[in-house]
């Protein structure tokens, strides 16, 4: 009885298309900050042949912006693209997942988040030099510390070596910042780690006020 009440109520939920939630595994925090509990954690960039199968279950995906279109080719669910270079980047992502969310956390996480952002601008409200972001995400990050840019500043560039497109990046940086491979996977804790990079590198030269 047990058993066919679940089933019912599968086929109820599939017919009127609340099929779960699917997060990559870089995003599960997100849902934690969210209060949305009832999601499963699952590769949709290069999926196992059980992955591919679980996907068709669900109803909706949130994967990392920019791919959307190698989503796309296995799953005609809603795909919500999320970023999470900067703390406002999680404050727009939170907003974004908010339908899913509990509105309790959701605001109780925005203002956690943006808490947090401030005692960082604050943090390199002291620092003078001028730097010079090798990445679209560094100059992102920098943008919202709010530390100076000049041509030739300190280069701070992403650890991460080789971009997509096979070109170096980093070579000859004065500062690395941790990337996916070696930062933290919480997404909160994966900026602080970022910025607290650039302020540290800034710092060991004496950059500061």
């Amino acid at each position: 009885m047990i058993e066919l009440a679940r089933e019912q109520k599968m086929g109820l939920d599939k017919w009127l298309g609340k099929q779960g939630i699917g997060v990559s595994p870089m995003y599960e925090s997100l849902m934690e900050l969210c209060g949305i509990t009832e999601y499963t954690v699952i590769n949709p960039y290069t999926p196992t042949e059980e992955e591919h199968d679980r996907i068709q279950e669900m109803g909706v995906l949130v994967i990392s912006k920019g791919y959307k279109e190698r989503v796309s080719k296995i799953f005609d669910g809603r795909i919500i693209e999320i970023q999470a270079t900067t703390f406002e980047d999680i404050i727009n992502s939170i907003n974004i997942l908010a339908e899913y969310a509990s509105k309790r956390k959701v605001r109780e996480s925005i203002q956690y988040i943006s808490e947090l952002k401030d005692e960082y601008i604050d943090k390199a409200n002291f620092i003078t030099a001028k730097v010079m972001p090798q990445t679209e995400m560094i100059s992102r990050m920098i943008n919202e510390m709010g530390l100076g840019i000049s041509g030739d500043g300190i280069r701070i560039a992403p650890d991460y070596g080789t971009s997509s497109e096979g070109k170096e990046i980093g070579t000859g940086a004065d500062i690395l910042i941790p990337t996916h491979k070696n930062a933290e996977k919480d997404v909160v804790k994966r900026i602080c780690q970022r910025y607290d990079a650039v302020i540290e590198g800034l710092k060991k030269g004496k950059n500061v006020k």
